[in-house]
């Protein structure tokens, strides 16, 4: 079961990835005077989807945590030295 630090620490990198997304969205679109790509928003909205699925109880917080730490190994390993 994740802690409810983990939980916080997992909500806010989640947030953060999504505000740059939609930082991103926005500077094309101010910068460029273009709509951003259709599948970055995808990407983005599907992101969204799953962030509120999760705090409204839909996804189990185990599932998150499995795959976060799924995901940290893959980097570990995928490193370069």
């Amino acid at each position: 079961m994740a802690t409810a630090e983990e939980k916080r620490t997992i909500t806010k990198k989640r947030l953060q990835e999504l505000r740059n997304m939609c930082r991103e969205h926005y500077n094309v679109l101010i910068e460029e005077g273009t709509m951003p790509d259709a599948a970055d928003v995808r990407v983005t909205n599907q992101k969204l989807e799953e962030l509120m699925e999760l705090l409204d109880g839909k996804i189990k917080w185990d599932n998150v945590l499995t795959a976060s730490y799924a995901g940290l190994a893959d980097a570990f390993l995928g490193c370069q030295y």
